[in-house]
């Protein structure tokens, strides 16, 4: 056995000569490789076809799916805060009315109104939904 350059090896065992069936499995290789050089890596698009393509140590990427992977990473991103918040304990009208009659003389109508939107507005930023 011996190493016959790109095309392959040739072996003759039994008068059965392994050159063309390394011949043709060379030239798929290497037609598969001149494929994967011209195209995306994730969707398969060829490269004449996108904008533009960034080439990698490991493949190539192309603009369409480098702006869905950022929309993707960053609904992650949003789903995951979303997450993290933790619910708040939240003053009762009265209490916020209370602590407006430290700062404000008067006004009490003004201040029962401002204490119970304060809180429904509160509640709303605090249920996502």
């Amino acid at each position: 056995m011996r190493l016959n350059g790109i095309v392959g090896w040739e072996s003759v065992q039994g008068g059965v000569c392994m050159s063309m069936v390394c011949e043709g499995f060379a030239t798929n290789v290497i037609q598969f490789l001149t494929f994967m050089k011209n195209h995306c890596s994730f969707c398969k698009t060829a490269s004449e076809i996108v904008s533009m393509m960034v080439t990698g140590p490991e493949g190539r990427i192309c603009d369409q799916c480098v702006t869905q992977a950022a929309q993707i990473i960053q609904l992650q991103k949003e789903d995951n805060l979303i997450n993290d918040i933790k619910p708040v304990n939240l003053l009762g009208p009265k209490d916020i009315k209370a602590h407006l009659d430290e700062y404000v003389i008067g006004q009490e109508e003004a201040k029962k109104t401002l204490s119970i939107a304060s809180l429904i507005h509160l509640r709303n930023i605090q249920s996502p939904t």
